[in-house]
């Protein structure tokens, strides 16, 4: 797979890169915020950047015909517009966190959401203190599924040390209670998530995909 990243200078750019290798994958080009876009064979756009406009991104990708993964934390609703208008080209995947554990908890909790719904739902997260979004997009996509089930979370969101990324969701009943937690050990699991994700992705038809 050859891959365009965006975000390569970043934490978790490093790490895509790295894993890339062991899998085989090419980076083809490498790209942060203030960097020239060039013209490049390749086979999807990987993008972890922080930036908070992508539309030069989005343009490129449009221009070049190259499917769009987007797991940036924290997108704009202007970003969010433009990459459903490029997904009528292309296929486009935008996902909150790509580690493939994480992705299975969200469908329990939806299950969890419908089985237990006279339960009060709390969600806590921590991450490192230096992440930016707070809560962060793992933790409003959690809040997005109990919403669509019709109920209210309380969510705790802590930011400590170096914390890769911790999810707990406990489920309140008058006599118990059940906890599910989702722990990220390192940035591999992310790394390793996207390239699967991205491999996926290029099997799909044109359209939106969200995870």
């Amino acid at each position: 797979m050859r891959i365009v990243l965006i975000g390569a200078k970043g934490r978790m750019g490093q790490e895509v890169c790295r894993v890339a290798r062991g899998r085989k994958d090419n980076i083809v080009l490498m790209v942060d915020k203030y960097d020239k876009l060039i013209k490049v064979d390749a086979d999807v756009i990987i993008d972890f950047s922080t930036c908070d406009d992508r539309c030069e991104f989005i343009e490129y990708a449009k221009k070049n015909f190259m499917p769009y993964c987007c797991f940036a934390t924290a997108i704009s609703q202007k970003d969010r517009v433009l990459l459903a208008n490029l997904s009528n080209n292309v296929p486009v995947l935008i996902c909150s966190n790509a580690s493939l554990g994480m992705n299975v908890m969200f469908e329990v909790v939806d299950i969890m959401c419908k089985k237990l719904s006279n339960s009060d739902i709390v969600v806590t997260e921590y991450h490192h203190k230096n992440k930016k979004d707070c809560p962060s997009g793992t933790a409003l996509k959690l809040q997005k599924i109990i919403d669509r089930n019709g109920k209210v979370a309380q969510i705790g969101v802590y930011r400590v040390a170096n914390e890769f990324g911790t999810h707990k969701i406990q489920f309140f009943l008058d006599d118990e209670m059940v906890e599910i937690t989702h722990k990220a050990y390192s940035r591999k699991a992310f790394a390793e998530g996207s390239l699967q994700m991205a491999e996926e992705l290029l099997l799909n038809p044109r359209g939106l995909y969200e995870k």
